[in-house]
C-alpha cells in the first residue's frame, strides 16, 4: 500500500491511500509563534494521536493515552538518529534514515519518499510505502514518521543557528575576519 500527502505541508496535509484516493487521515499543525501541536485526525474527524512541543519535554497522546515523547518514541542512545516505538501489536519498530524496519525481524515494512518538484523527473508528493502486514498500525506508522520528521527539521534548524552564531563570534574574535 501507499499512502501519500497531499500537501507540500506535512504537518498540514490530508494522507490519502494512493491508489483509492480515500482519505485516511488528517493533520493538523495551527499557526502559532509559541508552540507546536500537531493533531492526527481520522475521516470521521476524530482525533487518534497529538504531538504538543513543550518548554521541558514533549507529550505524544495516543489512543487516549498522554506519555513523554521520550517514553513513545524513543532513542536508543543521546547520540542516535534514529527512533524506536512499541506499536500496539507489541513489536518494536524503529524510524531509520526514512526506513521503518521491524526490530524483530530487521525487514524494512514503511519506506517514505521525499518530495520531488519534477525539475529533473516526475513530480511526486511525500508518499510512504508500507507492507500489509503493517496496515493495521498504518496511524502509528504515519504519526511516528511525521514526528520523527519535524523532530529532524528542528534538530537541523538548530544546528544552523549555531553554525551561525560561532561564525559571527568568531568574525569579533578576530577583528572582522580580516587577515
Amino acid at each position: 500500500m501507499n499512502v501519500t500527502f497531499t500537501s507540500s505541508s506535512m504537518t498540514n496535509s490530508t494522507i490519502i491511500n494512493t491508489a483509492t484516493r480515500n482519505v485516511l487521515f488528517e493533520l493538523s499543525n495551527p499557526f502559532s509563534l509559541a508552540l507546536d501541536t500537531i493533531t492526527m485526525y481520522d475521516p470521521q474527524k476524530q482525533v487518534i494521536a497529538i504531538y504538543k512541543e513543550g518548554w521541558v519535554s514533549d507529550d505524544i497522546t495516543y489512543q487516549g493515552q498522554t506519555r513523554p515523547l521520550y517514553h513513545w518514541l524513543y532513542k536508543d542512545n543521546i547520540f542516535s538518529n534514529s527512533r524506536k516505538f512499541v506499536a500496539v501489536n507489541g513489536k518494536t519498530y524503529k524510524w531509520d534514515d526514512r526506513e521503518l524496519i521491524d526490530c524483530q525481524t530487521k525487514e524494512v515494512v514503511a519506506k517514505a519518499h521525499r518530495v520531488r518538484w519534477g525539475i529533473l523527473s516526475e513530480p511526486r508528493k511525500l508518499n510512504i510505502d508500507v507492507t500489509s502486514n503493517v496496515i493495521p498500525i498504518l496511524d502509528a506508522i504515519v504519526f511516528t514518521f511525521v514526528v520523527c520528521e519535524m523532530l529532524g527539521t528542528r534538530r537541523r534548524r538548530r544546528r544552523e543557528r549555531e553554525i551561525i552564531a560561532h561564525k559571527a563570534a568568531w568574525r569579533v574574535i578576530t577583528g572582522g575576519g580580516q587577515t
